[in-house]
């Protein structure tokens, strides 16, 4: 498991000695969080697009940062193209449209620049 830390102005060079302890309820695990963005990106940007493995964020809330990875059913995995985040507490998928776009529009500059496009 990972965790994120975002917001820290860390100086360099810098010895850091990092204790983390963290207690809560963790209601939606890695696999359903993978899922439900699965089935977000199939729906809402496009079935060549799926959910990589999530990362466990500790903020004021747990929150699982999802990589959404675009594919190619000829060559496999094209790369990363965004990323979607989920409540870990909730489930409640965080993703608006301008977030929609943005993969979208990586998506197709990713498909651009493989040899496989048709151009």
């Amino acid at each position: 498991m990972k965790a994120a830390f975002a917001g820290l102005a860390i100086p360099d060079p810098v010895t850091v000695d990092i204790n983390l302890r963290v207690s809560g309820e963790i209601v939606v695990g890695s696999l359903a969080a993978r899922q439900k963005v699965n089935r977000f990106v199939v729906s809402q940007i496009g079935n060549l697009c799926s959910a990589g493995e999530p990362e466990l964020l500790v903020a004021d809330s747990f929150l699982w940062r999802v990589p959404v990875l675009l594919t190619n059913p000829a060559s496999g995995e094209l790369g990363q193209v965004g990323e979607i985040t989920v409540d870990a507490q909730t489930g409640e998928i965080h993703a608006d449209e301008a977030t929609i776009t943005s993969i979208q529009q990586n998506a197709r500059t990713l498909v651009a620049g493989s040899p496989l496009s048709a151009e």
